[in-house]
């Protein structure tokens, strides 16, 4: 799975996603219930994730412009044993979010397959 990133943000131009898209998280709101997956399946990353949890896009914090529709998110509700949150690629592309367990891993995956489906 590859991604592209059209372009980060500055930290000038860093802002929460509630900010820079408050229709899309109130949409997104509508639809947290139950079904979204426990912390056993929610943890699991790469082919086998399962879902995201909508109510996080509330904290989300944006650091990219849009690229097709989509941004990359940063989740400070989901943090790594190292202090780090997890990023999403969030739009359209995934009706969703594909989710990394840190930026770096985002990026190393980036770097790796160079952006390109």
């Amino acid at each position: 799975m590859t991604h592209s990133v059209h372009r980060l943000r500055t930290v000038t131009q860093i802002d929460w996603f509630r900010n820079e898209e408050p229709e899309t998280v109130a949409i997104w709101q509508e639809h947290v219930d139950s079904d979204e997956p426990d912390d056993a399946v929610y943890l699991q990353y790469g082919n086998y994730q399962r879902g995201f949890r909508a109510r996080y896009l509330k904290n989300a914090l944006q650091i990219s412009g849009r690229f097709e529709g989509d941004v990359i998110l940063l989740i400070p509700d989901v943090v790594t044993v190292d202090g780090e949150w997890e990023t999403w690629y969030f739009g359209p592309a995934f009706a969703g979010a594909w989710r990394f367990p840190s930026f770096q891993e985002f990026m190393e995956g980036e770097a790796t397959f160079g952006g390109k489906d």
